[in-house]
């Protein structure tokens, strides 16, 4: 009786192993949690590609019905140049951390963005696979040619010279960075007349590559490795990301992982969202990347801003910036 009673108890361990190991391996839900999604193996490491994530690591998905999201994270001064000034109770350390809101826009103002961007990178030719445009030149740069375009500077047949901005554009800018210089104050506790949009506010499209043997240009490739905003522009204090169409949807691939500036694993990866906001301070705290697309189309708007006014552009005048823009 003994004997077949250690048969019988040996059958229902190895049948238990089979069944975890199909779960394990099909994906599917086990003590709520898709393991499957959150198996490191296969993603790289922090120097490129996939983000390595965790059970730990928070997925902010495409689909939440919750507006705002907050994360509040240890500042890390490491990166603060000696050639920028630090301005009391602006420049960290301050509430460090990051922001997800997807109810900035008010009515009508996301079909103009999108509108506006889609004459912008129009100008680009149909075979780029990468488009950057700043916003502070006008200058678009493209993997395909090797000097940008001046979309503030387009020669048209009979001679004349044209910006691709319009007046009504001009106005809408303005207005959304003003909004974003209030909300950056509200959310991290600073003075909103402290703060300055800086350069480079640039725009950027990224597409599935056409050409997998074409070798993306430095300035491409540097925005999927894992980076410091500061480290890269010293006088950046906080960072804000716009996204104009949706993840899973439009594109795969793309989302923004979050590392702490020692760890290996992701502890925030955000999918993109039409309208969705993602500010955060610029510090070593915030070490973050791309994720590189796979499918479609991706389009993206990055805002800095700056405690130090020497590093300012003057779009909180508003004479001024809509003149010169």
């Amino acid at each position: 009786f003994f004997v077949i009673f250690l048969w019988h108890m040996t059958c229902v361990v190895w049948f238990g192993v089979i069944l975890v190991g199909i779960l394990l391996t099909s994906g599917v839900e086990v003590s709520g949690q898709n393991l499957a999604e959150f198996n490191p193996n296969g993603h790289l490491d922090a120097e490129g590609g996939k983000r390595a994530r965790s059970q730990r690591t928070v997925v902010l998905d495409v689909d939440t019905d919750e507006v705002y999201h907050r994360w509040d994270v240890d500042c890390n001064t490491t990166h603060v140049s000696k050639n920028v000034q630090v301005v009391q109770g602006c420049t960290s350390p301050v509430p460090c951390g990051r922001r997800v809101l997807d109810d900035f826009w008010e009515d009508g103002e996301m079909p103009e963005m999108i509108d506006l961007l889609d004459r912008a990178f129009s100008v680009s030719p149909p075979t780029s696979a990468v488009a950057c445009w700043d916003l502070s030149t006008g200058s678009m740069l493209l993997d395909t040619i090797d000097r940008g375009l001046n979309l503030y500077h387009i020669s048209t047949p009979d001679g004349r010279v044209r910006s691709v901005l319009r007046d009504d554009d001009k106005q809408l800018l303005w207005l959304i960075f003003e909004r974003l210089r209030e909300r950056i104050a509200h959310e991290f506790g600073v003075s909103a007349s402290g703060l300055h949009l800086t350069h480079p506010s640039f725009a950027r499209r990224y597409s599935i590559n056409v050409d997998e043997r074409r070798i993306m240009p430095d300035w491409h490739k540097n925005y999927y490795n894992m980076h410091v905003d500061r480290e890269i522009r010293p006088w950046w204090d906080y960072s804000v990301l716009l996204y104009f169409n949706d993840f899973g949807i439009d594109f795969e691939g793309g989302e923004v992982a979050f590392l702490e500036y020692n760890a290996t694993d992701a502890s925030l990866v955000v999918e993109p969202r039409e309208g969705r906001v993602v500010m955060f301070t610029s510090g070593a705290e915030n070490r973050h990347a791309a994720e590189e697309i796979s499918v479609g189309v991706r389009e993206s708007l990055i805002v800095p801003f700056t405690c130090d006014p020497t590093f300012a552009v003057p779009a909180f005048q508003r004479k001024k910036f809509l003149k010169e823009f």
